[in-house]
């Protein structure tokens, strides 16, 4: 009963069509000390949940206070501002606080020193209709640029654009 449970679970999913773009990235830095690649983002779509699926490269071990630098770049250019901890804001990599900064160092139990590490790691966050005040009206296109630095020194930058659909009327 449970394998024909989860026959028709699995075949139930199969027949949803996500959306699935492969962004292309551009290195905003000559460092790599810490690299993504095979970027894949799914149900980029105001009133789903987008993810954000990438391959994790670190290097070189960062113990001096790593951070990411997001920002979130408008299809007219304007910067999205950091507005209580969303938008293009700093956040901690090590010892983080809020539920991003946790899901961001999950793969190293938050804690530094962030060890050197190839691994896939995958990003899950609901696109709220309240987005579009920030982004702008969907269908829209997005840029995202993710700099890590440690010690205040830049480790790493790739920036990528991506589309964000409307959503079902």
């Amino acid at each position: 009963m449970l394998c024909g449970v989860l026959f028709f679970t699995m075949a139930g999913c199969s027949l949803v069509a996500a959306s699935v773009q492969t962004p292309e990235l551009t290195p905003c830095s000559d460092s790599e000390d810490v690299d993504i690649s095979d970027v894949t983002i799914s149900d980029a779509k105001i009133g789903e949940k987008m993810y954000l699926n990438f391959t994790l490269k670190v290097s070189r071990q960062l113990d001096s206070d790593p951070k990411l630098e997001l920002t979130i770049i408008k299809e007219n250019g304007d910067e999205v501002p950091c507005f209580d901890g969303v938008g293009s804001c700093t956040y901690k990599l090590c010892d983080g606080e809020t539920d991003l900064e946790m899901a961001l160092g999950q793969l190293w139990d938050n804690k530094c020193p962030v060890p050197e590490i190839t691994a896939p790691a995958s990003l899950g966050l609901t696109l709220n209709p309240i987005i579009e005040f920030a982004i702008g009206k969907a269908p829209t296109t997005v840029t995202l640029r993710l700099k890590v630095t440690d010690g205040g020194q830049n480790v790493g930058c790739e920036s990528f654009k991506f589309d964000v659909e409307k959503a079902d009327s």
